[in-house]
């Protein structure tokens, strides 16, 4: 990798001719990378958990297939689904309101407001989704009031901040042994959104899923790209180089520290996955 360039995070797929990628900026650290299950598999699976400890980013890219049988506890959520990215007469807002009603049954949420309609975009002929999102969520009880809830620890009653943050959201459908959701969680405290929103957006558009060797590709026509801005702009050079230390310097910091197991690394799986 060129100095300062993002680092790109493919995957491994050993069972099957899927992969997925991303490009992971040089700040940000890879708490957990799990693999693929084995096709025909329908388990949650967590692929990739990081995060930017500084700025408080993270994300996680999951993989989960969809039940359209009639004992489906959403037939009609994944049908929407299915049919938007198979061109079938769905929409993409139908799509993304199939993920966003799920999430709007947290218990311990105390807010959430859809902040943007269904962005639709193509990447090497896939159709993909973007919506971002406000979420509030008590890390201990909610208490209903008349007139407001109040999130309090279970054990002393007394009252706790709640988490206040903004999530950005990529996904895809892949046709695989079976209907798979592919989706890319990205968020920030929404105290920094705006600061950390222009990455966030880096960081969403790079998401793909596919085959490895249209992946491979698109990785390779990057670095192509980026290794010619860094020749002809020395501005563009200056930057990748200042971000290079900053990632030399984070890295030092970060030796000798035990690593956190991936339960404990703040992440939190975007409801009712979680």
């Amino acid at each position: 990798a060129v100095a300062g360039s993002p680092a790109a995070l493919p995957s491994s797929p050993a069972h099957a001719e899927v992969a997925w990628q991303l490009k992971l900026p040089r700040s940000w650290q890879v708490f957990s990378q799990g693999d693929q299950p084995p096709p025909g598999d329908k388990s949650l699976a967590v692929l990739v958990v990081a995060g930017d400890q500084e700025q408080g980013s993270e994300l996680g890219v999951l993989r989960v297939a969809l039940d359209t049988s009639d004992a489906s506890k959403d037939k009609a959520g994944s049908l929407d689904l299915v049919n938007y990215f198979a061109n079938k007469g769905s929409s993409a807002s139908k799509a993304m309101e199939a993920l966003v009603k799920s999430q709007k049954t947290n218990p311990r949420q105390t807010a959430f407001n859809v902040l943007t309609g269904a962005v639709e975009s193509t990447r090497n002929g896939k159709k993909y989704i973007r919506y971002d999102y406000l979420q509030k969520v008590c890390p201990g009880e909610v208490e209903k009031g008349v007139s407001a809830d109040r999130c309090k620890d279970p054990d002393t009653g007394d009252e706790l901040p709640v988490i206040d943050r903004t999530h950005a959201v990529t996904l895809t459908v892949n046709s695989e042994e079976g209907d798979v959701l592919w989706f890319a969680d990205i968020s920030a405290p929404t105290a920094t959104w705006g600061r950390s929103k222009p990455g966030i957006d880096l960081l969403s558009d790079s998401f793909e899923v596919g085959s490895e060797g249209v992946l491979e590709k698109t990785r390779t026509a990057a670095l192509q790209a980026e290794v010619k801005a860094i020749n002809e702009d020395s501005v563009f050079k200056e930057a990748a180089l200042a971000q290079e230390r900053l990632a030399e310097k984070a890295a030092k910091e970060a030796q000798g520290e035990q690593q956190a197991p991936a339960a404990d690394n703040g992440f939190k799986l975007p409801w009712p996955f979680g």
